[in-house]
């Protein structure tokens, strides 16, 4: 590997989604408290979700210790440009990405990821980092 990569972020909101079970409106209230200092609530979410995403950017990543250190933000989501429309409208991808700029803000990356160039597009303008393909960084680190 040309360069290492010691953390990175990755804007992929199926691994938000995946393996959720039980009723949705739980899972909010759970996150609600969970924001409002109950460590409680915090555990339970933690132990739901944190060996599905290890276990998701393991996959992506195919080390354990880059593994550990990739950031899925917990607001990760749609980024609204659908298609082209960030283009025309870009109050919608601002709207859509300010949850996830907020908690990404003051925190550095050596790599910002997402699934696609329009995500990308939305991306950077919210953050003012410069997302890309995983594929692309993989192309780049194996040079």
């Amino acid at each position: 590997m040309a360069t290492a990569l010691r953390r990175m972020v990755v804007d992929y909101p199926a691994v938000r989604l995946a393996g959720t079970e039980g009723d949705p409106e739980h899972e909010r209230e759970l996150v609600e408290r969970a924001r409002t200092g109950d460590s409680e609530a915090f555990a339970k979410l933690y132990r739901h979700y944190v060996p599905r995403i290890h276990a998701f950017s393991y996959r992506r990543t195919n080390s354990r210790e880059l593994a550990e250190d990739v950031t899925v933000p917990a607001a990760a989501g749609c980024c609204g440009f659908a298609g082209d429309r960030g283009f025309l409208h870009p109050e919608l991808t601002d709207a859509a990405t300010r949850p996830e700029a907020a908690e990404l803000e003051g925190r550095d990356f050596d790599a910002y990821l997402s699934a696609n160039r329009t995500c990308d597009v939305g991306l950077e303008r919210a953050t003012g980092r410069a997302y890309r393909s995983p594929i692309l960084l993989m192309e780049e680190l194996t040079r």
